[in-house]
């Protein structure tokens, strides 16, 4: 599996492996908090964008369930929040595109450790492979 011809193979098989997974869930709904994130960066200016920088993702959504931006409570992810108004502004209210950005996203890692891999154990395609497959199966 060596040479360039082995690591595009590689490479092909885990780009396509999130969808071979996942595809079956590309024109689901959205799921539980969604909503709540969609509704709540919809109509808010570009410098909100940037404050998730350094301040909870979620705003204010949740303070009535004990989540406070102001105590600290809550997540620090912009480019999540970053991703869901760019498909926003693509997608609309159409699930699929942000499932569809996802998967992508997600081949995307895939590739990267199985690079990260090869990184760490040059000449080992094999076992690069098995490890980027099985965070593609299980991620967590």
């Amino acid at each position: 599996m060596s040479g360039r011809a082995g690591r595009a193979g590689c490479l092909a098989l885990l780009f396509c492996l999130p969808f071979a997974l996942y595809g079956v869930n590309l024109d689901d709904y959205f799921l539980g908090d969604d909503f709540d994130f969609l509704v709540s960066i919809h109509d808010q200016p570009a410098s909100y964008f940037w404050q998730r920088l350094y301040g909870n993702e979620a705003g204010d959504i949740w303070k009535d369930a004990g989540f406070d931006a102001a105590l600290g409570r809550g997540y620090l992810r912009p480019v999540k929040i970053w991703l869901l108004k760019a498909n926003q502004i693509v997608s609309g209210t159409d699930p699929f595109g942000y499932h569809l950005t996802s998967t992508l996203v997600f081949s995307g890692l895939l590739i990267a450790v199985f690079l990260l891999f090869l990184e760490l154990l040059p000449g080992r395609e094999p076992f690069a492979l098995l490890a980027a497959a099985a965070a593609g199966v299980h991620p967590t």
